[in-house]
Order: structure tokens, then C-alpha cells, then sequence
């Protein structure tokens, strides 16, 4: 008789443990799944979202032309709070094609972003001053185009209506034309709604330079530097 007891108590016991482990395994098959849905779910929608990326217009800069090699020759500046002050045309960049195809110059965007000052108005007029903050400068060409004569001297060749080997492009901060004149050049603040359109950047700082082909509504990026501003 205690013989049997015996056998069923171990009977018991082993049922006892084959009930845990399959319980166990139960929720270790439960979260498994979880997991697996888990990670389903995620590569489900990093696929839609980079579908929607490449769909959308957040790589319309995206350097098409990799032939094109863009150098920055020299950049100086500062501000007119500087000692000794620092004017406008004393703010300039130099950029010269080092390889690649002959661009056409009214396709030629250049767009620099930085700390700097620009001019609120019409210099000498009521109400008219100077800003300092983060501002953006964008050559919506690099024609002759909207510019003042100073640029056109320094930038006879663009005149041929192309920028190409060994060429440079020398950028001032009094590119635009003045009076009534339509501006290719655009200084934009956010401090103000329009400016004068003239610029100067911290010495000593760094500016994004950005050069993009526009060509037939479509922009492409050829090139992207960060660079340090000089004293003048």
C-alpha cells in the first residue's frame, strides 16, 4: 500500500512539473510572438516611411551631377561692429570650377547660411538699421543678371553665359543691384520682412555654402561646405 502511495506521489510531482514547464513555455512562446509582432510592426513602417521620403521632396538636393567639383578658394569677412569696422564689399567668397561640365550661370544657385548683418531699409532713411542674427543669403543666379556693376567687373567671364573650368566666381556683400533694379541677390532675416539685400558674416565663424544646379524646375545639389569666415 505504501508502495503505491509512493508511485502516485511521484506521479503527482511529475504531472506538477509537465503542467509548470508547458505553462512556462506557453509564455515564452507568448512573448516570442509579442516580439516577432513587435518587429513586424516596425519594419512595416520604416518601409512606408521611406517610401513617403523618396517620394516626397526631402532629396531634391540630391547631387545628381557628381562630376562637378566645386572649390572654395578664399573667404573673408566680418561685421560693421568689428574694430576696425567691416563693410559690405569687404565680405567676400571666392569660388572656382574644378572639374566637370561647363554650367550654365543663370542655373547656378548659391545659398549661404550664417551669423552675420544685413540692412533693414533704405540706408539713411527713417527707421532704417542694422540686423545681426543667423541670416540666409541666396544668389538665385550667377549671371550678370540682378547684380551691380561692381559684380559684372569682377565676373567678366560670366558674361559668356557659362562658368567653366578654372573659372572663378568672386561674391561680395553688395552683389545686388541697387535703386528699383530686381535683385538676384536676397539676404533674408528673421528678424525682418525685407532687407537691403546686402551682407556681411562673423569672422572667425562658420558658414554653410551650399551651390545647387536649377535646371528646368528641377534642383540638384553639387556641392555643400562648411566654411570658416576670415577677417577681412
Amino acid at each position: 500500500m505504501d508502495e503505491i502511495k509512493k508511485s502516485n506521489k511521484i506521479k503527482e510531482i511529475k504531472n506538477k512539473r509537465k503542467s509548470r514547464y508547458f505553462h512556462n513555455s506557453d509564455i515564452a512562446s507568448s512573448s516570442v510572438l509579442s516580439v516577432g509582432i513587435m518587429i513586424s510592426i516596425t519594419i512595416i513602417l520604416v518601409l512606408i516611411l521611406s517610401s513617403y521620403i523618396f517620394s516626397s521632396n526631402i532629396f531634391e538636393f540630391e547631387n545628381k551631377n557628381k562630376n562637378v567639383k566645386i572649390d572654395v578658394i578664399s573667404a573673408k569677412g566680418g561685421l560693421v561692429y568689428d574694430s576696425p569696422q567691416v563693410k559690405f564689399s569687404k565680405n567676400i567668397i571666392i569660388l572656382r570650377h574644378s572639374g566637370g561640365p561647363a554650367l550654365n550661370s543663370e542655373n547656378v544657385e548659391i545659398v549661404i547660411e550664417g551669423f552675420g548683418n544685413t540692412y533693414f531699409g533704405i540706408p539713411g532713411q527713417h527707421g532704417s538699421h542694422i540686423v545681426f542674427g543667423n541670416i540666409t543669403v541666396h544668389y538665385k543666379n550667377i549671371s550678370h543678371l540682378g547684380k551691380n556693376e561692381s559684380y559684372k567687373k569682377k565676373n567678366k567671364h560670366i558674361n559668356e553665359g557659362f562658368w567653366s573650368i578654372g573659372e572663378t566666381i568672386v561674391l561680395s556683400g553688395n552683389d545686388s543691384c541697387p535703386g528699383t533694379c530686381k535683385s538676384s541677390v536676397e539676404v533674408l532675416s528673421p528678424d525682418v520682412l525685407k532687407t537691403s539685400n546686402n551682407y556681411g558674416f562673423e569672422s572667425g565663424k562658420a558658414v554653410n555654402l551650399s551651390v545647387y544646379e536649377n535646371e528646368s524646375g528641377t534642383r540638384n545639389l553639387l556641392t555643400r561646405k562648411k566654411v570658416i569666415i576670415k577677417s577681412a
